[in-house]
Order: structure tokens, then C-alpha cells, then sequence
């Protein structure tokens, strides 16, 4: 096969592109969020006073 012919599975990667790109963008958001979540976790207990003197520098 040369480059200016298309295999026969092209037509369904055309069809499943556009929900890949839609499970990719959640996973990123809720992998974003776990790590968010986990981090002021772990913060806060291993470190509770520095999260109170941030709260006091911001007010």
C-alpha cells in the first residue's frame, strides 16, 4: 500500500476520534481534581498550622 491509499479501517477512526478526544478531556479534569484533593489532604495533616497561616495572610 502507498501513502496516497487509505486502509479500511480509516472510515471508523474518523468515527471514533471525536469521543476519544472527550474521554481524554474528563480523565485529565478528574485526574487534575484526585491530585488537588490529595494534596491539600496531605497538607493539611502532615502540616495543619501552615494552612491556617495562609488563611490569616490572605484575609
Amino acid at each position: 500500500m502507498n501513502n496516497h491509499q487509505e486502509s479500511t479501517f480509516h472510515p471508523l477512526g474518523n468515527f471514533f476520534k471525536p469521543s476519544l478526544g472527550l474521554v481524554k478531556t474528563k480523565f485529565k479534569e478528574i485526574v487534575k481534581w484526585a491530585k488537588i484533593e490529595f494534596l491539600s489532604s496531605f497538607i493539611f495533616i502532615q502540616r495543619p498550622h501552615l494552612i491556617f497561616v495562609f488563611y490569616i495572610r490572605q484575609s
